[in-house]
């Protein structure tokens, strides 16, 4: 008799090393365009642009630091006045 192990949570996204795959592959794409601009005009920028998304993009506990400094932004910089009505 065969024996199937299943994840505890099956709701929860898959992951590739922290990333989701769909950022894990326009992160690729993002590096090696910039690998081949670095080699061709000897600029820096999209190397550290492709940094910045690579970071940006790591998932923890099913939350990307993206997603986590925009909802930050949108608590801190949001309205901050409130109108109570009877």
């Amino acid at each position: 008799m065969k024996e199937y192990i299943y994840p505890k949570d099956l709701k929860k996204s898959a992951t590739v090393f922290w990333w989701r795959l769909q950022d894990a592959l326009l992160l690729l794409t993002f590096a090696i365009i910039a690998i081949i601009f670095f080699g061709l005009a000897k600029k820096i920028v999209p190397l550290v642009g492709a940094a910045v998304f690579g970071v940006l993009t790591i998932d923890i506990s099913g939350i990307r630091i993206y997603d986590y400094l925009k909802l930050c932004t949108q608590f801190f910089g949001g309205q901050r006045i409130f109108f109570w009505r009877k």
